[in-house]
C-alpha cells in the first residue's frame, strides 16, 4: 500500500506541474495558431473593391477595437494579416484575441450581399478553422 500511495503522490505532483507549466504554454500556442488562421480566413474571405474592407480588420488583446481607418487600403490582404499577426504573436496567457472590423458596411458584406462572398465572411471562417482542428 505504501508503494501505491507514493506512486499516487508522484502522479498527482506530475499532473500539478503539467497544469501549471506545460498545459498553459500549449494552450497559448494553440490559441495563437487559431487566432492567426481565423484572421487570415476573414481577411481573405472579405470581398475586395477598393481594399478598405480588407484593411479594416483589427486584432486587439484587451478589448474589441472600435477603430476605423478609412485611409487604409489592402487589396491583397497581406499587410492586414501581417499587422494582425504581430498582435496575435504578443498574446499572453489569459488574454483574449479579438478580431474586429468596424468599416461601416462590414455587416452588409458579412450577410452575403456581395457576389464575391455570397455566403458571408465570419461564419464560414469560423467553420473552416473549426473543421481544420476538429
Amino acid at each position: 500500500m505504501i508503494v501505491a500511495s507514493v506512486q499516487l503522490k508522484e502522479f498527482s505532483r506530475a499532473i500539478d506541474l503539467f497544469m501549471e507549466g506545460e498545459l498553459p504554454r500549449e494552450i497559448l500556442k494553440f490559441k495563437k495558431v487559431i487566432g492567426l488562421e481565423l484572421l487570415t480566413s476573414v481577411v481573405m474571405r472579405t470581398p475586395v473593391k477598393t481594399g478598405r474592407a480588407r484593411a479594416g480588420w483589427n486584432v486587439t488583446r484587451t478589448r474589441p477595437s472600435r477603430a476605423v481607418n478609412n485611409e487604409r487600403y489592402d487589396k491583397d490582404g497581406g499587410a492586414t494579416i501581417s499587422r494582425g499577426a504581430a498582435h496575435v504573436s504578443k498574446s499572453a496567457e489569459g488574454e483574449h484575441i479579438y478580431i474586429t472590423n468596424n468599416v461601416h458596411y462590414i455587416t452588409t458584406l458579412d450577410t452575403g450581399t456581395s457576389d464575391q462572398a455570397p455566403e458571408g465572411i465570419g461564419r464560414l471562417a469560423v467553420e473552416e478553422v473549426t473543421q481544420r482542428h476538429a
